[in-house]
């Protein structure tokens, strides 16, 4: 007489089926959320608020108002100058009386810049310097947030399809564990066949924890390059797959001319050549000054 079978599954098939429920509790709860799609160009048209972009604007502003504040020092200045004293009545010791009196003087100075040579035309000439450098500054970092913000974006694209990836491979490895696990039953099956199907599916549920890592990463390094939270959005823009080359000799020519290190630099030579004019013409040239004054006792030199 035959022993009656009992139908409790063995404890590795116990343990095995526990894993793979969990694992598929886990690819669940770890699958893309879905969101409002945000494109390439939504994200380049925050480019005005990244952090980078921000400062280059305000160097640019505070580099014109020392423009103007120059030009606005080469024209005419007027300044008005004086001072002015009283002395109240007295009565002397022997009894004579003094009357009060009143004195003072004023005066206005008028200053023109009429040399080429003079120190508030250096002064034009440096501040129109500091703004051209710091326009050129202003588009270098618009281009280097550009280019931030695109790989960026892109980082996020490529995250978020090897999170599908990662979800599908799972579901896969969840199946041929279960596969596996229903030819153990009917012996056909090792539980070595067991365990390895087990070991796929704890690698496929690492490689999404992985995926899902590197989304939050690109989304964050996002954010942090348009200086604003994106939100719960998709990534839909997907790159390009023909990039026309550009003309080389073109861009290095337009490097040569608009880049602020070439700009920079060529202020600093032309500051060092006026700085050279300045000392040769002050060992060639004498001294001359020019005053006018007017008033009571004035004369004029």
């Amino acid at each position: 007489m035959n022993a009656p079978r009992s139908s409790r599954p063995p404890p590795l098939q116990l343990v095995c089926l526990t894993l793979a429920l969990g694992g598929a509790a886990s690819a669940q709860s770890a699958q893309p959320q879905t969101g409002t799609p945000f494109t390439l160009e939504d994200a380049l048209n925050r480019l005005d608020a990244a952090p980078s972009v921000t400062a280059a604007r305000l160097s640019v502003q505070t580099a014109q108002t020392n423009l103007n504040a120059a030009r606005t020092a080469l024209g005419l200045t007027v300044s008005v100058n004086g001072n002015a004293a009283y002395s109240g009545p007295g009565t002397a010791a022997d009894g004579t009386a003094t009357a009060g009196s009143t004195s003072g003087a004023a005066g206005v100075n008028v200053s023109l810049g009429l040399l080429p040579w003079a120190s508030n035309g250096s002064g034009l000439k440096t501040a129109e310097r500091g703004l051209a450098l710091a326009q050129a500054r202003l588009t270098d970092a618009q281009n280097s947030a550009r280019l931030n913000v695109a790989g960026q974006y892109f980082a996020a694209v490529l995250a978020t399809q090897d999170m599908d990836i990662a979800a599908r491979t799972l579901a896969l490895r969840q199946r041929q564990l279960t596969v596996t696990q229903t030819q153990q039953g009917v012996g056909n099956a090792t539980a070595g066949a067991v365990l390895s199907a087990q070991a796929a599916v704890q690698s496929a549920q690492g490689a999404q924890v992985q995926a899902a890592a590197s989304l939050d990463a690109a989304r964050r390094g996002l954010e942090a390059a348009l200086g604003s939270e994106v939100g719960d959005v998709t990534f839909s823009t997907l790159p390009t797959t023909q990039v026309t080359l550009p003309d080389v000799a073109a861009l290095v020519a337009q490097a040569r001319a608009s880049r602020s290190e070439v700009i920079g630099a060529q202020n600093t030579l032309e500051a060092a050549q006026d700085d050279l004019t300045s000392q040769q013409r002050q060992a060639t040239l004498p001294d001359l000054t020019a005053s006018v004054r007017y008033g009571p006792g004035g004369a004029a030199a």
